[in-house]
C-alpha cells in the first residue's frame, strides 16, 4: 500500500510541477 501511495504522490507531484511550469509561462512577471 505505502508503496503505491508513494507512486501516486509521485505521479501529482509531477502533474503538479508541468502545471506550475505552465502557469509560470503564461505569467512570468507573478514567478
Amino acid at each position: 500500500v505505502q508503496r503505491q501511495r508513494s507512486r501516486t504522490f509521485g505521479f501529482y507531484k509531477f502533474a503538479s510541477g508541468i502545471r506550475g511550469a505552465m502557469v509560470a509561462r503564461l505569467t512570468p512577471d507573478q514567478k
